[in-house]
């Protein structure tokens, strides 16, 4: 390995309609595809500049990719310390990265909502009387 690690980060969705039906029953899959994606569009460039291109991929659901995994734990081999300190390295930021993660989707939910306007807004109970009609 040679110059610089070039990291690209993607969040995953495991419900993508490209990717649903495998996530559904192999862990990872999700991330996997987002890693290969990135790669695909990136990693020759990257190299033919002479740096390392690393893609960090993880799932809407908070799993981490391996090449994820890998990083943070080379990162807290690097740190030295107790194998206890190491390990509370590695949990940090794995929650740090689960966060984000969460951050994120909820915001892109939240930006995606429609907002309510009129007479059904605010929303009040009898709005869903119609529900149990149905039922």
């Amino acid at each position: 390995m040679g110059g610089d690690i070039v990291i690209d980060y993607i969040t995953c969705v495991v419900g993508k309609s490209d990717v649903v039906e495998l996530a559904a029953t192999t862990p990872l899959h999700a991330a996997d595809a987002g890693a290969t994606t990135k790669c695909n569009n990136w990693e020759h460039l990257v190299q033919l500049q002479g740096d390392t291109f690393l893609p960090l991929a993880a799932e809407d659901t908070g799993a981490l990719h391996e090449e994820a995994v890998d990083l943070l734990t080379s990162a807290a081999s690097a740190t030295g310390g107790t194998a206890g300190e190491r390990q509370a390295f590695l949990t940090y930021w794995r929650q740090v990265m689960a966060i984000t993660t969460a951050r994120g989707v909820a915001k892109v939910i939240k930006q995606r909502v429609p907002a309510c306007t009129g007479t059904h807004w605010p929303v009040q109970p009898h709005h869903f009387q119609h529900v149990q009609d149905a039922v």
